[in-house]
């Protein structure tokens, strides 16, 4: 951790958050559990996207390839991807979109994880769910101004809080 810890790193974080604006957080690629301290500052206004049609396969242990290796290990012949709020519990938030694919002969937890992510793209543009950056940078949904948090380090070293 290059934060040192979780506190500092969530600390970095409200600190990058409030000085880009943000009112709605998206995690895409995002593999930190935050505290239930940090979420409830942002009630229903942190999106996640889980590789799994929760509640299966889902929780602590179950993120990343993890996820589509435990499918395929159980034999499931449908899988997905689920948008959900976050909250304090580890994927526990109200489910706001999920998206069906099928698991084919000869998958492997790579090519699930490309079939569930294009899926899901096509879904979010198909249900009137447009992300298109603004012309100051950000990203607005609706009335809100967001920060996409695309995987831990990467933001915050772009950002230079940690």
């Amino acid at each position: 951790r290059a934060c040192g810890s979780q506190e500092a790193f969530e600390d970095a974080l409200r600190r990058a958050l409030r000085e880009s604006g943000a009112e709605m957080i998206i995690l895409a690629g995002f593999m930190s559990i935050l505290s239930e301290a940090f979420t409830a500052e942002w009630p229903e206004r942190i999106l996640n996207v889980h590789p799994s049609l929760i509640p299966a396969f889902c929780g602590k242990g179950f993120y990343g390839l993890h996820v589509h290796e435990a499918a395929l290990t159980r034999g499931v012949k449908v899988t997905g991807a689920t948008v959900h709020f976050v909250n304090g519990v580890t994927d526990g938030g109200a489910i706001i979109l999920q998206k069906c694919v099928a698991v084919e002969d000869g998958d492997t937890p790579e090519t699930l994880q490309r079939h569930g992510a294009g899926r899901m793209g096509d879904s979010a543009a198909g249900g009137g769910v447009v992300l298109c950056r603004a012309a100051d940078g950000s990203w607005p949904v609706g009335q809100y101004r967001v920060a996409i948090v695309l995987e831990r380090m990467g933001f915050l070293w772009q950002k230079g809080h940690c």
